[in-house]
């Protein structure tokens, strides 16, 4: 299975092209992963870059750089190989190959929110990555999670509950806010000073 999308110039964050595919080898459509029994393997491919999953074959290959290695590696791949989409993304600029960052959707603290983060390397810093890396998580890849009714661990005892929102923290005036301001939508809640938090509904449903 394959899902293509191209945003309308009139939307913030990346604006070009957004690929989905279920098997990067051969980048054709092939049927959808059953849910129960395979192994998750998607790849979201940008103009400059593919996320996937970080697998035992990536940690064999990324697993001693310092945007993996802070990370539970293992714990990461396991969810992916039960089919647990709750999980890291690492990005590769498509031209180099190179992992230049990561993107994360995990467990949230309220029942039905998963929590969005990411980290990218300096030296890709301000090229137009972190919208690139971060915008089909928040926007296909999360409709795409809907539509397959993947339930999220949640909430303070980790029940399941149907996938409703994506919350994100970030400090005032940094970039990692203005990219959170262009997709999320600011909200009140308890937290230190300068500190902001975000969500976004990606569905009306209320848990």
């Amino acid at each position: 299975m394959s899902v293509s999308h191209e945003h309308p110039r009139t939307e913030e964050g990346y604006q070009g092209t957004v690929d989905i595919f279920f098997n990067k080898s051969e980048l054709r459509n092939e049927p959808y992963p059953d849910h129960q029994k395979t192994a998750l393997r998607v790849f979201i491919c940008t103009k400059g870059l593919t996320l996937e999953p970080i697998g035992p074959e990536t940690i064999c290959d990324y697993g001693e750089d310092p945007l993996i290695k802070e990370t539970d590696s293992k714990t990461w791949a396991d969810r992916w190989e039960t089919n647990n989409p709750w999980s890291v993304l690492v990005a590769k600029e498509e031209t180099s190959s190179k992992l230049i960052g990561r993107v994360v959707l995990d467990y949230g603290d309220q029942p039905g929110h998963a929590t969005l983060s990411f980290v990218i390397a300096k030296a890709f810093e301000d090229r137009g990555y972190e919208s690139e890396m971060v915008t089909p998580v928040v926007r296909e890849w999360s409709e795409l999670l809907v539509q397959r009714g993947d339930q999220i661990p949640s909430g303070e005892e980790l029940k399941s509950h149907p996938f409703v929102a994506i919350d994100a923290t970030a400090s005032e005036g940094t970039a990692e806010a203005a990219l959170f301001d262009s997709l999320m939508t600011r909200v009140e809640r308890e937290s230190e000073e300068g500190e902001i938090h975000y969500e976004k509904r990606v569905t009306g449903d209320k848990v």
